[in-house]
């Protein structure tokens, strides 16, 4: 029997199966340091857990995502928030408010390691803020924990570097503190999807771990900068390993030489701390430059050898990448050479993707993959009762295959013995008139 409904849910799985083939994959990769920040509360009658934003100014927002912290042996099913509401305003008091997302009573469905997306178009703000009225019990009433808060104004991640404040945070140095939800670091790995990369970055082994290796850029004039982006060199697609300098720092200079160049402040630089397939993202605050030259300190080592390198270096003012396509120079032991693979879009494996559309795809897969997860045993139901009602329409079939020449047999008996019965009647009817006139004709003699 003819299953709407089920070739509805088939057409809808394979759909959904095509879509996921072209969506870029989450894979956890576990970070060794600034993981992120974990809130709680000391006390059932503490104050709800808050982490509040500040971009320094007034954005149009679009959207944000929430990222959630790497997998803990201990925590197999995570810890991110149960209930909570996200809101944001134009002052600090939060006295007029906008409400962008609240779980009300509900319970949040847990996203594994996929960033959770909310919308926050048609709202303008300088601070967002995240309230938790509910966690986990780890000994600590309403634990949860983030790696990272991500907004976005259009395009524009303006969350990357923002201050933050929290109420009720569970401070670990080096691993779990407030400025890591927005030091762009998750475990999430590189945004790449797309077209396959044959170029896979720089790479170089050197003498001494302690010998530095240089890569400069020039921008070709004097422009804002938001951020510095770079890219780990990935050894293997099937292995963690991963090369980025350990030690980084940033100079950068309005000279197209890179002459009276600066150095960024060290709390402003990041130290690679070998995690693995992570970017190093550096958030400037009112930097104009127009030359750039990042520095290697210390190398990363394997077995004996030193090796210093990297995928892909990005520049970004607001929404423009200003080092695509620009030649990069490296600089070691005195000996120069350009190297065009450093900006050509491309990390070690594949294509770089935007930020906002490399965790729109993760989000989008997150969600189809729980649709999925639902259609699947419906399929199966529906399947198994349409086999159902198919044998037994078999079944039918068959048995009226057998019964209906038996019933034209039987007809066409019956249809046969009528006449002989109607001849029958009639002789026994003549028979009875000759008879009875017989018996008359002798009853008068």
């Amino acid at each position: 029997m003819f299953n709407s409904r089920l070739v509805e849910v088939e057409d809808r799985v394979s759909w959904i199966d095509k879509r996921i083939s072209s969506l870029a994959n989450a894979q956890e990769h576990s970070l060794k340091s600034a993981n992120g920040c974990r809130l709680g509360r000391m006390k059932p009658t503490d104050a709800d857990p808050t982490v509040t934003l500040d971009f320094g100014k007034d954005f149009p927002l679009e959207q944000l995502y929430l990222i959630p912290a790497q997998t803990e042996p201990s925590e197999a099913n995570g810890l991110f928030p149960r209930r909570f509401s996200i809101l944001a305003s134009k002052t600090a008091d939060f006295q007029s408010a906008s409400l962008i997302y609240s779980t009300g009573n509900s319970t949040y469905p847990n996203p594994g390691i996929s960033p959770t997306r909310f919308s926050a178009r048609g709202i303008t703000a300088r601070y967002l803020r995240m309230v938790v009225q509910s966690g986990r019990d780890r000994g600590v009433t309403d634990l949860c924990a983030l790696s990272e808060i991500i907004v976005f104004s259009g395009t524009n991640p303006i969350s990357l570097g923002a201050e933050v404040t929290v109420n009720g945070s569970l401070t670990m140095p080096g691993l779990w503190s407030p400025e890591f939800l927005t030091d762009g670091k998750s475990p999430l790995g590189i945004w790449q999807a797309g077209r396959w990369s044959t170029n896979r970055g720089d790479f170089l082994e050197i003498s001494s771990p302690q010998e530095s290796v240089e890569w400069s850029i020039d921008l070709g004039e004097s422009q804002p900068i938001d951020r510095l982006v770079i890219f780990p060199y990935e050894l293997s697609e099937l292995s963690e390993a991963a090369i980025l300098p350990r030690d980084i720092s940033i100079w950068i200079s309005d000279q197209a030489d890179g002459s009276n160049a600066r150095r960024i402040e060290t709390s402003e630089a990041r130290t690679s701390d070998g995690s693995g397939k992570v970017p190093v993202i550096i958030p400037f605050r009112e930097v104009t430059a127009r030359h750039i030259r990042v520095v290697g300190n210390k190398a990363w080592q394997l077995g004996e050898r030193n090796l210093q390198g990297m995928s892909e270096l990005e520049v970004w003012s607001g929404t423009r990448n200003l080092a695509e396509g620009r030649p990069v120079t490296r600089t070691y032991q005195g000996s120069s050479s350009q190297v065009a693979t450093l900006t050509d879009g491309y990390a070690s494996i594949r294509q770089v993707i935007a930020l906002d559309v490399w965790l729109s795809q993760l989000s989008e897969r997150w969600r189809l993959d729980h649709e999925l997860a639902t259609l699947l045993p419906m399929r199966t139901q529906m399947a198994s009762e349409s086999e159902l009602n198919a044998t037994w329409g078999a079944a039918v079939a068959l048995g009226l295959t057998f019964l209906i020449p038996v019933v034209i047999v039987e007809r066409r008996r019956l249809i046969s013995k009528n006449p002989l019965d109607q001849l029958r009647k009639r002789i026994a009817s003549d028979l009875h008139d000759d008879i009875g006139s017989n018996l008359g004709s002798i009853s008068l003699i």
